[in-house]
């Protein structure tokens, strides 16, 4: 079987950092403390939100760990909190030798810089040219999907990633005819690339203007912490829904929301799908941006996903499942997916070649996992008959 090679640790400590010595055997979770001598997992982008996530659920799980990122403050701060042999790092995405350098010796490299088409291909290169498998919350166009001897999963992130698993989780063991509808969003502010990926998604679903037609929210339980802002809901398209990445992705009939709290983003949204097609989708972007940092002003940032299933039993019995998972900012859900993806395929689960995370994990495998490392979220899921009182349900077995 492969070793992976052992390399040290930076050994220039930044200032105010405490010695690796001094840090508890046990991670922050509370989990044993991991084999030193065991395989390295490096995480790219370590310290950042996903990247964090992702390293919490690793550590919890007996993972060896190297954190990297450009600032060695911020890996040694990470490798602190976590514990047991992580491992810091300086390593910078747009260099092809420091990716190597990080890179080897270890097992699996996991891409959590978000960094897309700019770092990508090039964490992957230097991943597999270390003899590493590769995991990223992002698709990559540029890679072939031919066998190798290598494993390489993609879009371990929400969307598309956890979002193309929540229907089968929750239509398991009902008819065929279920009928899906999602939705995510809540309070928080938009950096640049965020709020294209929101107009792009409202574009793509032809979304009308802010306000008009039916709420899709009525009738649902009140979700929103905050009832006395205006919670708007607009259909969309989420991002690589528009040319599926995934086996699991043809469920033409799933229909996704994606829901805004507060007025300025409702009124940046109305003045974007007022503009038609001369609308410029980068200043529009930009103005998103603005808006949603007023609308976060004095308020504390959310992030919830909601996903509902109507179908009928094999007893004939019609049935309505639902789903609520919240999150500060989302990062949890991504982050959670991509360990889930990065502990199958170092197991050797996940067979060689290239894959999407949502044709080799099931939503479970990251539902647990936000249930049992991430203390910042809660998951919830009912039962209920079409029309009767809901019950706490237990995640569905694999059928």
């Amino acid at each position: 079987m492969w070793q992976p090679k052992r390399e040290h640790a930076l050994q220039d400590r930044p200032p105010g950092v405490p010695s690796k010595r001094a840090a508890d055997s046990r991670s922050d979770t509370g989990a044993p403390a991991r084999n030193h001598q065991g395989p390295v997992v490096g995480i790219v982008g370590g310290y950042g939100a996903v990247g964090r996530a992702a390293a919490r659920c690793l550590a919890a799980e007996g993972f060896r760990l190297r954190v990297g990122g450009r600032s060695a403050q911020a890996a040694w701060s990470l490798a602190h909190q976590l514990g047991g042999a992580t491992q810091a790092r300086v390593v910078d995405a747009m260099d092809d030798q420091s990716l190597r350098h990080f890179s080897r010796g270890c097992l699996t490299v996991l891409d959590c810089t978000g960094g897309g088409a700019s770092t990508l291909p090039r964490i992957r290169r230097a991943a597999m040219d270390a003899g590493a498998h590769f995991v990223s919350t992002l698709t990559d166009p540029t890679v072939a999907a031919r066998p190798g001897d290598r494993c390489v999963v993609l879009a371990a992130g929400f969307s598309p990633g956890l979002s193309e698993m929540l229907d089968e989780l929750l239509s398991a063991r009902l008819a065929n005819d279920t009928h899906f509808t999602g939705y995510y969003g809540g309070l928080r502010v938009f950096n640049h690339s965020a709020a294209l990926e929101c107009l792009r998604g409202l574009a793509l679903a032809h979304g009308s203007a802010p306000g008009s037609g039916t709420d899709p929210l009525a009738g649902l339980p009140r979700l929103f912490p905050d009832s006395s802002r205006p919670i708007v809901c607009h259909r969309t398209v989420l991002p690589g829904a528009q040319t599926p990445v995934s086996a699991k992705d043809q469920n033409a009939a799933a229909r996704w929301y994606r829901a805004f709290d507060g007025t300025h983003v409702l009124g940046a949204l109305a003045r974007f799908t007022a503009g038609g097609p001369r609308r410029n989708l980068e200043s529009a972007s930009h103005e998103l941006a603005r808006a949603s940092a007023l609308d976060c002003a004095g308020a504390t940032p959310y992030h919830l996903v909601y996903g509902v299933v109507e179908g009928r039993t094999p007893d004939g019995s019609t049935v309505r499942r639902d789903l609520l998972i919240r999150d500060i900012d989302g990062s949890g859900l991504v982050g959670a997916t991509a360990a889930a993806a990065v502990v199958k395929v170092s197991a050797g689960r996940v067979p060689l070649g290239t894959h999407h995370a949502a044709d080799v994990l099931a939503a479970r495998d990251v539902i647990t996992r936000v249930r049992r490392h991430l203390p910042d979220s809660t998951v919830r899921m009912t039962r209920r008959p079409a029309s009767g009182t809901a019950t706490d349900d237990s995640l569905p077995a694999r059928s």
